[in-house]
Formats: C-alpha cells, sequence, structure tokens
C-alpha cells in the first residue's frame, strides 16, 4: 500500500489550496458542496435569507412609514430611514420573479415617493441584525478573526455601483464593500468576502445585537465612509462610499433581492434551502401572530385561539396565558393587530363581551410564556371566576408578539 505525502493539494488554475494538512495527520478542505448539493446545514447567518416567511405583511404589498429608527418589514428585515427623507417603499413577497425556478420567494422593494439628490445625513438602506451570540464563533475582535463571505441576488431598475456595509454592534465597527449593477431588470448574483476584524470589542456571548448586514439604496456624503477595510464608526451609521448610486430616485424604480446567505470562511457554498418549518421557527423566535390572522403558512382562521388558558376576572378584565411557540429572544412587546374583536368561550357559552388587547403584566412576561389583560370594548365581563378560552370572534383580530432585535 502507498502513501501520498503532500502539504496541500490545489487545482492548476486554482489561486488557493483547496486541501491543506497537517502534521498531526489532520487536513483542512474547502468543500463548496456534496453531489452538488448545499453541504453542511447551519451555515447561513442570515434568517429568512429565502423571504419564504411574512408574517407580518401576509404577502401583501405594503408600504412602511419611518420612524427614523428599524421599521420592520418580511420577518427579520427591516428598513431604516434615518434622515427624515422623503422616499418611501412598498415592501412584498415575490414568487413569479426569482432568480432561478431554485428559489421560492423574493422580495420586491417599490419606490412610491421618490428621493432627490441625497445629502448630509441622508440614508435608507435594507437589512438584518444577528443576535450576537450567533456570530461569537467568528471570533471578530480576536487575533483568531474568520473571513466570511456574503452571496446574494439583486434585480435593480437602476444600474451603478451599491454598497454593502457589515456593522459590529459590540465593538462599533463596520466594513463597507462596493459592488455594481450591470444591467438594469436583470437578476445578478454578487459575492463578496470580508476580512475577519481583528480589533475592537470582541462580540458578547449574549441575545442582543451583533452583525448588522444592510443593502444600501442611497447615502448622502456625511454618510460616506472607506472601502474594503474595517473602521471604527462613531454612531453616524456611515455604511456606504462616494460611489453610491440612489437606487430610489424615481417612482418607476424597483429593487429585488433574493437568496442571501452570509457564512464563515472565504467560500460563498451553494444557498442553503431550509425547509419551511424550519424558517418558521427560526423567524418566530423574534416575532409571531396569534388569533385571527397568522400568517404561517396555514389558513385564516377567523376564530383562532388566542388565548387556550384564560379566566373572567371581572366585570372589566380577561386575565390569560399566552405561550409562545418557540422561546423567544427576550421578554416581548404585545400590541393588536386586525380588525373586530375577541371573545371568551366558557363552558357551552361565549357571553356577550367583546374584548380586545388592554395590557400583559410585565412582572409576568417572559421568554416562554406571558400573562395578558383584556377588556371588553362594549358590555361586561360576565361568568366572573370562571375559565374558558379566548378566541377571535369571526374576524382577523390578532396579537402580534414582538422580541426583534
Amino acid at each position: 500500500m502507498s502513501t501520498l505525502k503532500v502539504d496541500a493539494i490545489r487545482h492548476n488554475s486554482a489561486t488557493s489550496d483547496a486541501i491543506t494538512t497537517a502534521a498531526d495527520g489532520t487536513c483542512t478542505a474547502n468543500i463548496s458542496s456534496f453531489n452538488g448539493g448545499s453541504g453542511f446545514a447551519g451555515r447561513n447567518l442570515i434568517l429568512n435569507g429565502e423571504f419564504v416567511i411574512d408574517q407580518r405583511m401576509g404577502g401583501s404589498n405594503t408600504a412602511i412609514t419611518p420612524t427614523g429608527g428599524v421599521d420592520y418589514t418580511i420577518d427579520m428585515w427591516h428598513e431604516s430611514n434615518y434622515g427624515s427623507e422623503a422616499a418611501r417603499i412598498s415592501f412584498q413577497q415575490r414568487s413569479g420573479d426569482v432568480p432561478t425556478p431554485n428559489y421560492r420567494q423574493a422580495i420586491r422593494l417599490d419606490v412610491t415617493t421618490a428621493m432627490g439628490t441625497p445629502s448630509g445625513n441622508n440614508m435608507f438602506h435594507f437589512g438584518q441584525w444577528i443576535e450576537s451570540q450567533n456570530i461569537k464563533f467568528l471570533g471578530h475582535g480576536t487575533s483568531s478573526a474568520k473571513p466570511i463571505t456574503l452571496q446574494f441576488w439583486i434585480k435593480s431598475t437602476k444600474t451603478g455601483t451599491a454598497c454593502v456595509c457589515i456593522q459590529r454592534h459590540d465593538a462599533s465597527r463596520e466594513y463597507i464593500a462596493e459592488y455594481t449593477i450591470n444591467q438594469s431588470n436583470t437578476w445578478e448574483k454578487k459575492t463578496i468576502t470580508i476580512p475577519g476584524d481583528t480589533s475592537g470589542t470582541e462580540a458578547a456571548r449574549d441575545n442582543g445585537r451583533g452583525l448588522l448586514v444592510s443593502f444600501v439604496l442611497f447615502a448622502g456624503s456625511s454618510r460616506h465612509g472607506t472601502v474594503n477595510t474595517w473602521r471604527a464608526w462613531n454612531g453616524g451609521y456611515y455604511g456606504a462610499s462616494s460611489n453610491q448610486v440612489n437606487l430610489l430616485d424615481s417612482t418607476s424604480n424597483f429593487v429585488l433581492f433574493a437568496g442571501v446567505q452570509l457564512e464563515v470562511g472565504n467560500i460563498a457554498t451553494p444557498f442553503e434551502h431550509k425547509t419551511f418549518s424550519d424558517n418558521l421557527r427560526d423567524c418566530q423566535r423574534y416575532y409571531y401572530q396569534v388569533g385571527g390572522s397568522t400568517n404561517d403558512g396555514g389558513p385564516s382562521e377567523p376564530y383562532g385561539v388566542i388565548l387556550p388558558h384564560a379566566m373572567c376576572a371581572s366585570s372589566n378584565r380577561v386575565k390569560g396565558v399566552l405561550e409562545h411557540p418557540v422561546p423567544m429572544r427576550a421578554a416581548p412587546s404585545i400590541s393588536a393587530g386586525g380588525g373586530g374583536t375577541a371573545k371568551i368561550q366558557v363552558g357551552d357559552s361565549s357571553g356577550s363581551s367583546y374584548l380586545v388587547y388592554n395590557s400583559l403584566w410585565g412582572s409576568s412576561n417572559s421568554t416562554r410564556f406571558t400573562w395578558i389583560d383584556l377588556a371588553p370594548n362594549s358590555g361586561s365581563v360576565s361568568s366572573i371566576g370562571e375559565s374558558g378560552i379566548v378566541y377571535a370572534n369571526n374576524s382577523d383580530y390578532h396579537l402580534k408578539v414582538s422580541a426583534h432585535l
């Protein structure tokens, strides 16, 4: 039996080794796929990178009014409009316009109010925060920092140079990379490798903000920074180069994104297509809806259960326990959505009062369950002291449960 003794194996045309051997008999291999598949599961640090989960908008074309901070759209993804700019966008899932048949969905951004020439502090981006404990293994902020590779598909009316900005929240540092949109109204795949950042504070092992992946749509001169280097940011979220094109300068403009993947290493492996249920569980750690409108892949439920365990506490209160489908990132905030009201079923009677969300019990709000108060918006609660089930009253009334970053 023969033994081949080499330090590395590399293709004739390659610039790096495919396999590197070590003196202890082990090796490091750059493997992009197995049998043409996607390779190891769990590589993609981006959640809902295929845009298949849309609990908040339910697939509808939805206009988002910027608040000046982070405004969530499709699950896990948000827009940020930092300078009270005029630009406005509507968002919608698209299954009929994807890069290849392998992709189930894309997200389309349509300009509804155009932005003139950006200046000063003007900026608009579309992005996603990644939880800090999910990126700690990258070692950024240490001498063992690992590179990361971003891949995505983009289709845009406007061509030109655009930017992606990666921000390390714990260290207040950023990396700006440029890419080129070459053809109008054409799907193009982009791949960007970002070196590990050996400077700054190491990522915390907690449930706070870790990395921000930010697709810049326009930026004024005060937001401009140096490309292709890690640098400190001063709280201004610079995030773009001076070459950044204004993708929102006309109401005829649109931008689509698909197949967004961020992974450790220098190689972009095939996109990781997760099952719908895995995608849903990932997203429900940060947001879900319960009641008459859930948008979780099932049919609409006009009598959908809101609180499976509730009690008629007084003539003006129903109290109950909301059990979260997965442990949430943090104790969530609760708000009501949809039209109509809820009711409580006690035995064979649904009572005469129509209920709406009132408040949560702050001292009994956790990542696993939340105590809820509902109040009648007409009539009064009967069957005091009796327990029952709270449900949507033949409507899309629901509770929105949010623990977003």
